[in-house]
């Protein structure tokens, strides 16, 4: 009786870890299509959703304004939720919110529309609205040359770990400017090169000698941390 009542609990566990999961884009396409009643739910700001986004039928709910909580909780329990974001940190806690909400399904887009849009997935342009390509890699190395040891940021404006680094990266460059050069690249405005150089992850911290890429690392960085980057590859 009581190995009958594990299972039961156990099956129960991986129905709803099953249930309440990170997709990547081409799962989430496919499993949103095969959910009748779903949700499609947009968290990203309006200024991002003029640019593009995943489908008109979806619900947009800005996850930066104050009312975001209350408005989550007006959508339908019952129903299966697809939430997507840019890159995934704020349709992360979205998910989150929509769990203890009382949500029983709850999908979330693993690496965002940046990911879906590199996968090459269809997507929505609103009319009058421009995406910026930038520069191709063999650019972005040239652009490079000369230089000897270079910090390379790639960043996005609603990235909130990338706002955090700021300051530091503005010291680095101020107390190292001597020794190393700090380029920021914009993510939004460089789509394509960040798909030449599969980048799916932002904040993304590089170290280039000269066109040469030596080092990267996704995530958030302390000043103490680039400090540290930056003397061991420097000579």
């Amino acid at each position: 009786m009581k190995r009958i009542a594990f299972l039961g609990i156990f099956l129960a566990h991986l129905f709803s870890a099953n249930a309440q999961e990170r997709l990547a884009p081409v799962d989430f396409q496919k499993k949103l299509e095969q959910t009748p009643n779903a949700i499609l739910l947009d968290v990203r700001t309006q200024k991002e959703i003029n640019k593009y986004y995943i489908d008109s039928s979806a619900v947009f709910l800005d996850f930066y304004d104050s009312l975001f909580a209350s408005r989550l909780r007006t959508l339908d329990t019952t129903r299966p939720v697809f939430v997507y974001c840019a890159i995934g940190v704020r349709s992360h806690d979205a998910a989150l919110m929509l769990r203890k909400a009382g949500f029983d399904e709850v999908y979330d887009l693993r690496g965002g529309i940046m990911n879906w849009k590199m996968d090459g997935l269809s997507y929505v342009k609103p009319v009058g609205s421009v995406e910026e390509r930038g520069m191709s890699q063999e650019e972005f190395k040239q652009s490079l040359a000369g230089k000897k040891l270079v910090l390379v940021d790639f960043y996005a404006p609603w990235c909130a770990p990338c706002k955090i680094m700021v300051p530091a990266l503005d010291s680095l460059a101020a107390q190292m400017g001597d020794s190393v050069t700090v380029v920021k690249v914009n993510g939004d405005e460089h789509l394509g090169l960040m798909k030449e150089m599969n980048i799916r992850e932002l904040p993304m911290v590089m170290i280039y000698e000269g066109s040469t890429e030596m080092y990267r690392r996704v995530g958030f960085m302390s000043r103490e941390d680039m400090m540290k980057l930056v003397r061991e590859y420097y000579k």
